[in-house]
């Protein structure tokens, strides 16, 4: 026998009777073995590694008798520390006050002590992850300098030491104000978020664990300590339950939404401390603040402690809260503390008459004019002004749009208006009325002010300006080709009378008419022009013509799947809208919405939520609740929600949009029709085929209405109205719609269109579930040499249908091609999401089939808990109770044969 294959035996016979008391091991060896000296070289190794043992554990034993009496440890060196002072006794260990004993250099440092044996899971985990927090560098964070293991296999946390006092008895003992409190816990939040964006969770929040230094500065302690010393099966030693959330009581891993739970255990503490302290109540707002963050379900929680971070300061800045929908008089009165909305309609008010002032200066018979008419629209807007005085109005200021209402009643129904002032009046408002996210009020104003200016010889570039907005206005109606038109015909005017920043405005409508038109070159060269105009020759700040044609570029990179682009050019895009403009403007809510899409895309699904939260609450507040913008912002929310599987979420949100976009858009609008096909899609994925089929055919209709039959948002509809029926068993139903639209889209479409790729993939679905097997296996192969690289999410679609196919076939290659999509889904949306433990039927199935009873029940038993949020009639639900009763008929069967 070779020395290789002696050894493998004897490693053998060592593995199979290491666990048995020693007076047992040479009887099971000549059981298993009658090899005499193979028996004798285990008897050997298994002493040898036994001695071994018995020194680890002397050794252990000594230094946990010293442990039981930590104070006999100090004026030890651990490494090249010595321990000075004990600072704290813990379950987890004990803490001392440690200097340089090298005298290297001077240092006091504090150093924690584990009670946790040292051990090679543990090895591994300090050396892959001690760096990062090493590397986790924040004014409010305590560093993690060193780790190293004690001579009786202990590890030990070399951090810094920091001076202070613990949060609840600093706020206490300084008798903090709640205004105080507040902006001190915004700091710990801020601090938090800053750490989870280096992917670094800590597990334990709670007081203690935060110290206020001398100078009121909080700093966190043990960041990401808990996980760095537990693992999968032990980290809930590591918690403190009073704030731990429930998924971590239970035993799932740590994640952003514990700490987020752990924050809003902490805040509720720090204002109920203050309430009893000065007896006072609580205020609604902090309380509904308090009560989301520790909501029992992670998704009803803030989704990060930035967005925590925001509420509360939302709060301090006399703003309503995310975290309640606050009544009209609510809203009211944190109005009037704000005292803004008056200084927004003077300062439109000044602009406006700044604008006509300042083009005096063209011509004496225009100065004339322009002098008149800016006259004119100051004694219109005053009057508006006037009537919006609180004063006049028992105490109840106006909003804007009360006052754009007064000011558009008074150009409509005054005899004394000349035309040239009507014109230019329609034009300003139309603008202010499209900037509120009032579609049908915009476009009246503005078609009849295009009418009026060019009737009274207006100068040209007024003219296309005016134009300009009829094409946002039109883009926004669906109406591309439309647009398309008025903005050539603005930039033909600009031709003769050039005012750049009209050219801006008409080289964006120009571009996003191109891009919804797929014609991709023509719009990217449209918003180059766009940004190199705003730019100018001597590197001055963009303009916000300039912002809004890099947001474009990025949504216009995106819709390409070119996303590393789009992520570079969003984030330059909001670096100057917030440098510029602050990031309540218009132009950085832009960018910020364009770049959730962006990163959802990449499937960094917390970084996209958040922004999506964040592009929501920004423009509420900026439009107010009823508002297009505001509607349309909250179903790119509930669409972030529908990707993620968080169908509850989605659904309210989607909701919530509809109502507003019904009220502000009309329900016969394209606005709101948009938000009943996503809601559909929601629905489908839900599993409420009945309900998702009749959102459908009731966008179907009002699409056909307004757009025309051929429209490209038509056929889109069109086509997922054929594929859900053809997912109903209705293949033939499906057939007529399916090959109408793609005789059109064939026609009209370029090849290598987005569109056209969804729709030949729905083409070899159909083939699959018609049962025309062969034909799809061969349409299949076509597709992927025909598209070697995809974006990720047509890669992903491919794939369904691949898996798909192999199952409907019988085919044992199910299995992997199941398993590959179940990866997919896991890399874009997490292991435990509804989206992807929906997949873990189809998986489950194939294995069955394939004789893997055990890897079924595998799947089965991680998807069961997250499919809650699928519909009842979902055919998910259907199949994984099929699949139950089959395994417990296959466990019977196997039984009666044993």
């Amino acid at each position: 026998m070779t020395d290789a294959a002696r050894w493998q035996t004897v490693r053998g016979l060592f593995d199979a009777v290491c666990d048995l008391p020693e007076a047992r091991w040479r009887p099971a060896l000549r059981d298993l073995c009658d090899d005499p000296a193979a028996i004798e070289e285990t008897l050997q190794l298994l002493h040898a590694q036994t001695g071994d043992l018995w020194r680890i554990e002397q050794a252990l034993a000594a230094v946990m008798a010293d442990m039981d009496d930590p104070s006999a440890l100090v004026g030890q060196r651990l490494g090249p520390w010595r321990l000075s002072r004990l600072l704290a006794v813990g379950g987890m260990g004990v803490v001392f006050l440690a200097e340089r004993a090298d005298a290297l250099y001077r240092r006091e440092v504090a150093i924690k002590l584990m009670r946790r044996t040292y051990d090679p899971v543990l090895a591994t985990r300090l050396a892959s992850e001690s760096q990062i927090l090493a590397d986790l560098q924040h004014p409010h964070i305590a560093r993690l300098y060193d780790v190293g293991v004690a001579e009786g296999g202990q590890p030990y946390l070399v951090m810094e030491y920091v001076q202070g006092e613990p949060l609840d008895v600093a706020c206490s003992t300084l008798g903090l104000p709640l205004a105080a409190r507040l902006r001190l816990f915004s700091q710990i939040c801020r601090a938090v978020q800053a750490a989870h964006s280096q992917s670094v969770v800590h597990c334990d929040l709670k007081p203690a664990n935060v110290l206020v230094r001398p100078d009121g500065q909080p700093v966190l302690l043990d960041f990401g300590i808990a996980h760095l010393l537990g693992d999968a099966g032990d980290a809930v030693d590591y918690l403190t339950p009073a704030y731990a959330s429930p998924e971590r009581l239970a035993g799932r891993p740590a994640s952003i939404a514990g700490d987020v739970y752990s924050l809003g255990v902490m805040l509720d503490a720090l204002l109920s401390g203050r309430a009893q302290g000065h007896g006072r109540a609580v205020p609604a707002d902090l309380r509904a603040i308090a009560a989301k963050a520790r909501a029992a379900a992670p998704v009803e929680r803030y989704a990060s402690a930035e967005a925590l971070a925001e509420d509360l300061e939302r709060y301090l800045a006399h703003r309503p809260v995310r975290a309640r929908r606050p009544s009209r008089w609510h809203r009211a009165r944190l109005l009037l503390r704000r005292q803004w909305r008056v200084g927004l309609v003077a300062a439109l008010v000044a602009a406006m008459v700044v604008v006509f002032v300042l083009r005096l200066s063209e011509a004496r018979r225009q100065a004339e004019q322009n002098a008149l008419a800016a006259a004119g629209i100051a004694d219109v807007l005053v009057a508006a002004f006037d009537a919006a005085d609180p004063g006049l109005r028992n105490g109840t200021p106006m909003t804007a749009r009360e006052v754009l209402d007064l000011g558009a009643r008074r150009i409509e129904h005054d005899s004394t208006v000349s035309p040239a002032l009507r014109a230019r009046m329609q034009a300003a408002l139309g603008r202010a009325y499209q900037n509120l996210g009032q579609p049908q009020d915009a476009e009246t104003l503005l078609r009849d002010s295009v009418a009026g200016l060019v009737r009274t010889g207006a100068a040209a570039h007024e003219i296309a300006d005016a134009w300009a907005s009829v094409s946002a206005q039109q883009l926004s109606a669906g109406r591309d080709k439309d647009a398309l038109i008025s903005a050539e015909r603005a930039l033909a005017l600009l031709d003769k009378d050039d005012v750049p920043t009209v050219r801006m405005k008409a080289l964006n409508a120009q571009g996003l008419a191109y891009a919804q038109l797929e014609e991709h070159a023509s719009a990217e060269q449209a918003f180059r022009a766009a940004l190199a105009l705003s730019r100018g020759s001597n590197g001055a700040p963009l303009q916000r013509g300039g912002m809004g044609a890099m947001a474009n570029l990025g949504d216009l990179y995106r819709s390409q799947g070119e996303l590393d682009k789009a992520e570079a050019i969003l984030r330059e895009a909001l670096a100057e809208a917030s440098r510029e403009h602050g990031v309540q403007g218009a132009e950085y809510q832009r960018a910020l919405r364009a770049l959730s899409a962006t990163l959802l895309n990449q499937g960094r699904i917390d970084e996209a939520l958040a922004l999506a939260e964040r592009s929501f609450a920004l423009t509420r507040q900026m439009f107010g609740a009823n508002s297009s913008y505001t509607a349309s912002a909250e179903a790119g929310l509930a669409g972030q929600y529908l990707d993620l599987g968080r169908y509850q979420a989605a659904d309210q949100h989607f909701r919530n949009s509809l109502q507003t976009s019904a009220a502000v858009d009309g329900v016969d609008s394209r606005a709101y029709t948009v938000k009943q096909y996503a809601h559909g899609l929601m629905e489908e994925a839900r599993g409420d085929y009945a309900q998702a089929e009749q959102n459908y055919r009731a966008a179907l209709t009002r699409y056909r209405r307004l757009l025309g039959p051929e429209h490209a948002d038509t056929l889109d509809v069109e086509m997922v109205l054929a594929r859900l029926l053809l997912r109903t068993h209705r293949t033939a139903e499906a057939q007529v719609p399916l090959q109408q639209v793609a005789t059109l889209w064939r026609r009209d479409l370029p090849a290598d269109s987005p569109q056209l790729l969804v729709l030949r993939l729905v083409e070899i679905e159909w083939l699959i579930r018609a049962g025309q097997h062969a034909q799809a296996g061969r349409a299949l192969a076509g597709f992927g040499q025909a598209h070697p690289t995809l974006p990720p999410w047509l890669a992903l679609r491919m794939q369904m249908q691949q898996a798909l196919l192999a199952q409907r076939r019988a085919d044992p290659a199910a299995v992997p091609l199941s398993a590959q999509l179940v990866e997919t889904f896991t890399g874009f949306y997490g292991a435990d999401s509804t989206a992807t433990a929906k997949w873990r039927v189809p998986l489950a199935e194939a294995l069955l089939d394939n004789g893997d009873a055990a890897g079924a029940r595998a799947q089965i038993a991680r998807a069961r808990p997250h499919l809650q949020e699928l519909a009842p009639s979902s055919e998910f639900l259907s199949r994984i109770n099929a699949l139950e009763q089959r395994l417990a008929t296959h466990g019977q069967g196997h039984t009666g044969g044993r």
